[in-house]
């Protein structure tokens, strides 16, 4: 007999004597809505919901929302003459968080290589400086994270240390000046112990199931003897507390 046939023929008298009013042959059929106004009020919401998103996309420019800016105040993409030069590229990694991103330029791609060049829109000012000796001996290893090249901190690290260091240094300080930056550097330095919660709490959910599917009738009759016991202990503890003070009373008087 296989584990299913056991379990079945266990609880087989409880099947035979399950039965539910209303249910012959299969589920309920003449169910209603029991509540029609907030069915009509939640789709409603979800009608306006849509539409309101369709509106903002199509009479709104939400590239604008996500667009970097260069040190001219130019947006990355979408400015005339810039559309084609859609990334931002930080030409100093040294100062404070907002000196880093005014010196930031608007370029065609990112570098991933110290050995590449970087290309700015058609204008005297950037094109003289991304072409400039100073700032080709200074191209660093990026990522492209929503139009900005940020610097790859392990190449960073390794083949200029002191850019690094200006570079912890600024944002660490922008991060612990006020309590949102804090709050964003906790998770960021708590975010392995919440990957691996979140993990833990799925291996968890099916190990309880599990239990719960071959151990349910056990787990409950435990769960009942302890109970008792503790009522069976608790009425012990207050039959014999009172005669207890009292002979405290007593001996002390």
């Amino acid at each position: 007999m296989t584990a299913a046939e056991r379990k079945q023929a266990k609880y087989q008298e409880d099947l035979d004597g399950f039965k539910v009013e209303g249910i012959v042959d299969g589920p309920k059929r003449d169910r209603k809505v029991t509540d029609f106004g907030c069915l009509i009020l939640f789709i409603v919401f979800l009608i306006t919901m849509v539409a309101c998103t369709i509106y903002g996309f199509r009479k709104g420019d939400v590239s604008k929302f996500i667009a970097s800016i260069d040190r001219n105040d130019n947006f990355c993409g979408i400015s005339e003459g810039f559309t084609e030069y859609p990334k931002l590229y930080l030409t100093s990694l040294v100062g404070s968080p907002s000196d880093i991103f005014d010196s930031g330029v608007c370029i065609k791609d990112c570098p991933h290589a110290s050995t590449d060049t970087i290309s700015c829109a058609d204008n005297t000012a950037d094109q003289d400086l991304c072409s400039s000796n100073d700032v080709s001996s200074k191209i660093y290893d990026t990522h492209t994270v929503m139009g900005y090249c940020m610097p790859d901190l392990t190449k960073l690290k390794e083949d200029r240390p002191d850019d690094y260091a200006a570079w912890k240094t600024a944002f660490n300080g922008l991060l612990t000046s006020n309590p949102a930056g804090r709050q964003v550097q906790d998770l960021y330095l708590s975010s392995r112990a919440i990957y691996w919660s979140m993990a833990m709490s799925l291996v968890y959910s099916l190990l309880y199931i599990a239990l719960m599917s071959y151990f349910a009738e056990y787990i409950a009759w435990a769960i009942i003897a302890v109970t008792q016991i503790g009522l069976i202990g608790a009425s012990v503890f207050c039959f014999v507390a009172p005669k207890m003070l009292d002979d405290d009373g007593a001996s002390t008087s």
